[in-house]
C-alpha cells in the first residue's frame, strides 16, 4: 500500500493452541540457538515493531528463511520516509505515525513485539531532562502495550545510560511491574562490536519472556563474534597491498 492505513476496530483475539504450553522447555534457550529459534518461529507466528525505523527486527527475521514467514502486524515511525521504507521493504499489515493511534490490544496472538523509544531522554543529544522529557513517556508507552497485548517475548533498546538512571531504581522499578505482569525480564549492556556489528555502540537491552512460556530469564551471551580486527582508522590510513 502507498499511505498508512486507518486503525482497524477491535477484533475478538485469536484462541491461544493448546501446544503453547509445550513450547520448548527453555524459551530462554530456544532464543539463545539458531536452530531453536527458527524451530519456535516457523509455526506461523507474528511479530510487531514500534519507533521501527527501516525495521532491522523484520529484516533479521527475514533472513532466517522461516517457513512459513511470520507475520508482521504493524510498524510505527513518525517520519513519513521511514514508513514509506517500511511498506516498501516488508510485508508489513499496517503503518502508523503515532503510536497513540495503534491500539493495545486487537492482535490476537501476538509472538514477539520490538520496540526502540526514542533515547534522547537520558542522552547528551536529549540534554538529559529524563523524565522531563516528554518523549520519556514513549518508553512507557511500549511497557504497557507488553502488559496489555501479552506478546510471549518482548526486546526493548535504549540509550546506556538508561540503566544508571536514578542508580538503576528506575530500570528496577520498570521490571518489577512487567514481573508482576507475568514476565521474566533481564536487562543488559550490550556493545554491538561484541556482536560482530562494526559500530561502537552501547546500548541498554530489556528482554522479556512470558512467565507460562519460559521456566528463566533470557540469558544474554557474553559474545557472539571475536573483536573486529579493521577499524575506520586502518580503512584510511593502510594502503593497499
Amino acid at each position: 500500500p502507498g499511505a498508512d492505513r486507518a486503525p482497524q476496530p477491535p477484533t475478538e483475539p485469536e484462541a491461544e493452541p493448546e501446544a503453547l504450553a509445550r513450547v520448548p522447555e527453555s524459551l530462554c534457550e530456544a532464543i539463545n540457538t539458531p536452530t531453536g529459534l527458527r524451530a519456535y518461529l516457523a509455526d506461523g507466528n507474528t511479530f510487531a515493531t514500534d519507533f521501527s525505523g527501516m525495521d532491522m527486527t523484520a529484516f533479521a527475521i527475514a533472513d532466517l528463511e522461516l517457513q512459513p514467514p511470520p507475520v508482521q502486524r504493524f510498524a510505527s515511525d513518525i517520519w513519513e520516509s521511514a514508513r514509506t521504507f517500511q511498506r516498501r521493504n516488508h510485508k508489513v499489515g499496517v503503518t502508523y505515525r503515532d503510536i497513540a493511534d495503534r491500539p493495545r490490544h486487537s492482535w490476537g496472538r501476538l509472538w514477539g513485539y520490538v520496540a526502540g523509544p526514542p533515547c534522547q531522554p537520558w542522552a547528551p543529544g536529549g540534554l538529559l531532562r529524563s523524565e522531563d522529557d516528554p518523549r520519556a513517556n514513549l518508553f512507557h508507552e511500549s511497557v504497557q502495550f507488553v502488559k496489555e497485548a501479552r506478546p510471549i517475548f518482548f526486546i526493548l533498546e535504549n540509550s546506556s545510560r538508561l540503566a544508571s538512571y536514578k542508580k538503576g531504581a528506575w530500570l528496577k522499578e520498570v521490571v518489577d511491574g512487567l514481573h508482576a505482569s507475568g514476565y521474566r525480564c533481564s536487562f543488559q549492556l550490550v556493545a554491538s562490536y561484541d556482536m560482530g556489528v562494526p559500530q561502537n555502540r552501547v546500548r541498554t537491552y530489556l528482554v522479556g519472556l512470558r512467565a507460562d512460556a519460559s521456566q528463566r530469564a533470557f540469558e544474554f551471551p557474553a559474545q557472539l563474534a571475536p573483536p573486529l580486527q579493521l577499524t575506520i582508522t586502518c580503512l584510511l590510513y593502510t594502503s593497499p597491498s
